[in-house]
């Protein structure tokens, strides 16, 4: 079985298909050099007596930032390990190379000072290109193994510390316990990194222990499934008390289309606004959609919906699904009701973050670059017609179907074009349109036709 696998992962790197787990940004997760010498902004002794170094904002600015950023290693266990080196050479110095390697790997493939990223190219940038360690995201995580170094050197600085205490005091017991607990309390004033650590307090519905008592055929909807990691933590929270599907969740790397069907699945419950570009589905289509895809329940969850966007999501969900089965305080469950209800063959939405209406609803405006979703009753032929208000300069508009197919046009003028024809799968299709060089982009008309239509 593990050969297996591990046959099918290389097959799977040399077709590219495990490239999504390459990460954009390491020097986003990188040490910062200045780091090192930064204790924690949230330490609560060092920061009322103003002990926190003034670039500290540059590099720790919120709590997020202490997860990967924080990189000090105190300068009571630093002295200690400038006494072994002194004193204990030959047995210090494995781990000082050990220290000094790994926090030269935690800096990333370029030094970054201060927040800024410098053009010297570091170590990292090599290790990088290895196969399989391409696919690592944050050199910055190496710092648990300096801190392994340092604190081994730091062990062997005060074992010479205390043999010199035996030999050099009439009562070394005393003495050595004295040092001994001086120095633990101040390396533990140095190492704190928050306190009292915030906690939250979330309760969990007495609806979750009853749908895990239920035979659940298909997955469980949490809302919203975008744009909000904390809703997306609390449906995983809430998952390890139903046990059932969830779509959604949070997923650091994603595989292709998930993104799109995350995105998809949030506009599906929210409304289009008027506009006459575009036919969208009808609410009766989308719970049909919805069933279509397995969704067996809606939960939406007020506290975390309460942006202009996310009220309008609430009070579209009514139409579609009707009224909650369940409610209490900040719950609302709505059954999706299964069922063979027929929609029609291509259904168009654009995604909710990228598109705006304009001119009174008489054109779609693309922000430099988006999605349009096409969810097919079955696999087919279709073509997408668009047309465009000319733009200020010649646009190339390219179109990437289900991160396989690409089309593209020199937009100049309003004028009809047609996309296609393309092969559809049933269920979610996908576009993402991008603009070359990157401007807003109107669209006056949005369809997708047949292909026995289009060319009568």
């Amino acid at each position: 079985m593990a050969q297996g696998n591990a046959n099918n992962t290389l097959r799977q790197t040399q077709q590219g298909e495990l490239a999504y787990l390459a990460p954009d940004n390491l020097t986003e997760h990188a040490t910062d050099l200045l780091a090192f010498g930064l204790p924690s902004p949230y330490n609560p002794i060092l920061a009322p007596l103003g002990l926190i170094p003034a670039f500290g904002p540059s590099i720790i600015d919120g709590l997020r930032d202490l997860e990967e950023q924080l990189a000090y290693p105190g300068l009571i266990a630093v002295g200690l390990s400038i006494l072994a080196l002194w004193k204990r050479w030959p047995k210090a110095r494995i781990w000082l190379a050990l220290t000094a390697v790994c926090a030269l790997l935690s800096l990333g493939p370029y030094l970054k000072i201060g927040g800024e990223v410098q053009s010297i190219v570091l170590p990292y940038t090599w290790l990088s290109g290895l196969p399989f360690y391409a696919w690592s995201r944050t050199p910055g995580r190496f710092n648990e193994t300096v801190m392994l170094g340092v604190a081994v050197l730091a062990s062997i600085g005060a074992a010479w510390l205390f043999e010199k205490i035996q030999k050099c005091t009439k009562q070394p017991g005393a003495v050595k316990k004295s040092v001994g607990v001086g120095l633990g309390l101040l390396l533990l004033l140095e190492y704190i990194v928050i306190f009292p650590f915030p906690t939250e307090s979330r309760p969990i519905s007495g609806y979750y222990d009853r749908l895990g008592q239920e035979v659940v055929s298909g997955g469980i909807l949490e809302m919203p499934v975008t744009g909000s990691r904390r809703a997306s933590n609390y449906g995983m929270y809430y998952q390890t008390i139903h046990e059932h599907p969830l779509a959604g969740g949070y997923i650091e790397r994603d595989p292709p289309g998930t993104v799109e069907l995350k995105e998809f699945l949030n506009q599906l419950l929210s409304p289009v606004p008027e506009q006459t570009v575009l036919a969208g589905p009808e609410e009766q289509t989308r719970q049909a959609i919805l069933a279509d895809m397995k969704i067996t329940r809606v939960i939406l969850h007020p506290s975390l919906m309460t942006d202009q966007a996310a009220r309008k999501t609430r009070d579209y969900v009514l139409l579609v699904l009707g009224s909650p089965q369940f409610k209490d305080e900040d719950t609302l469950v709505y059954p999706v009701q299964a069922g063979h209800r027929q929609f029609g063959p291509w259904q168009l939405l654009p995604d909710q973050e990228n598109w705006e209406v304009v001119h009174d609803g008489a054109a779609f405006r693309l922000k430099k670059e988006g999605y349009l979703f096409i969810y097919a009753a079955e696999e087919g032929e279709a073509n997408l017609r668009f047309q465009v208000a000319g733009p200020p300069q010649l646009t190339e508009l390219s179109f990437r179907l289900n991160d396989t197919v690409t089309q593209s046009y020199a937009v100049t003028s309003t004028e009809d074009y047609s996309v296609g024809p393309l092969a559809l799968r049933a269920g979610l299709n996908y576009f993402r349109l991008s603009t070359e060089p990157q401007q807003d982009l109107d669209f006056r008309k949005l369809a997708v036709e047949s292909v026995d239509k289009a060319d009568r």
